[in-house]
């Protein structure tokens, strides 16, 4: 049950902040998890996204860091370049340029 809604969070999140229209997932989806691991009073530091360019897509895995805990990560999922493409231009860019690239997600959750 835990890794399936790690899962669902990792889904929700991950194309939430790519389409950019999502935001309101991508703040509940952490407030979720913060909340589930009793982390909901700790402060949340840093929270970013990290593209890493596979031979069979692009990983993507979401990283929050509190008081508390230090850097978690909260989910890891796989995309298509080309899904990342029509999503997110700049992203895309920096992986065909450096195989890997990262989004701040924190202004999102402010």
């Amino acid at each position: 049950m835990y890794s399936t809604l790690i899962t669902k969070l990792a889904i929700v999140v991950t194309v939430g902040y790519l389409a950019w229209n999502h935001q309101h997932q991508i703040r509940e989806s952490v407030a979720t998890w913060l909340r589930q691991h009793g982390l909901q009073d700790s402060a949340l530091m840093k929270a970013w996204i990290i593209f890493d360019q596979l031979i069979s897509g692009v990983r993507c895995r979401l990283m929050v860091e509190t008081n508390q805990t230090g850097l978690q990560k909260i989910s890891e999922t796989t995309h298509s370049l080309e899904e990342i493409r029509k999503t997110d231009p700049d992203v895309y860019d920096q992986l065909q340029r450096l195989g890997y690239a990262k989004k701040d997600v924190m202004p999102l959750l402010q």
